[in-house]
């Protein structure tokens, strides 16, 4: 489990879901989606990073005339590149982890049968999306519309992406996305609609999702945890590599 795995899948995810990206520097990825929100437009600064890749990233991001979201390693948050965050006028948002998981290491866990409850790994976007809109309070249909669309478009290009829903009910429940690359996986867009929140549902999707990997031959997967998540997810075994600090741009009007 290292942090190189961590940032291959990471790029891998984004850059199949974005209309344009560009790398600054070895250690700046920028992606900018077809999606018409800044939270889906992201600068991730790993370590090494310097205020000359978080410059050139903004230009990137300034000219395409898009607000961005830049998540920095804690590691490489040097004074110079705090001082270059003051003069990009970032602002601080919130603290996430990036953990990962050697599957053959993990305890599995045991969920008692439930006749109300089935999991489906498919291409049926819509099912897909109804958890997340809620999840993620997302206001109107039009971005998780395009979301799904960006998700289609990289099913189209024959991207190893996996859409999992768990139904409670007949209900889509909660969602997430699984991807695949050689024997490193991840996962992302993990939601459940608010009103059924705290019955398990997370976790017992999660678990089926990494089951799936395993036939896949994945040998470790990775996730970036809010942390309103920690807890699911160090209980499924995963352990934190580092921090990500976010910071919000906001495009002059």
């Amino acid at each position: 489990m290292n942090k190189s795995d961590f940032y291959a899948a990471e790029t891998y995810f984004w850059s199949s879901i974005s209309k344009q990206t560009y790398h600054p520097s070895a250690h700046a990825h920028c992606f900018l989606s077809p999606i018409n929100t800044p939270f889906f437009n992201f600068l991730f600064l790993h370590q090494g990073a310097t205020e000359k890749g978080l410059i050139k990233a903004a230009d990137f991001f300034n000219q395409a005339q898009q607000s961005y979201i830049t998540a920095i390693e804690e590691s490489a948050l040097s004074e110079a590149l705090q001082q270059a965050i003051k003069q990009q006028a970032l602002v601080f948002d919130c603290c996430t982890s990036a953990m990962g998981l050697i599957l053959q290491q993990r305890a599995k866990l045991k969920f008692a049968p439930n006749a109300d409850i089935r999991i489906e790994a498919n291409t049926n976007l819509l099912n897909w999306k109804q958890p997340l809109a809620s999840a993620f309070a997302i206001e109107g249909d039009a971005i998780t519309s395009q979301y799904q669309a960006a998700h289609q478009s990289a099913l189209d290009q024959h991207c190893q992406f996996y859409h999992f829903v768990l139904f409670a009910q007949q209900q889509a429940a909660c969602a997430l996305t699984l991807s695949i690359q050689g024997t490193v996986a991840r996962l992302d867009d993990i939601g459940t609609q608010t009103k059924v929140q705290g019955k398990g549902y997370a976790s017992r999707l999660i678990e089926e999702a990494l089951c799936f990997a395993q036939t896949k031959g994945v040998t470790h997967c990775y996730l970036d945890a809010s942390n309103q998540g920690l807890s699911i997810y160090q209980k499924l075994g995963f352990k934190s590599l580092f921090q990500y600090h976010s910071y919000l741009h906001q495009e002059a009007q």
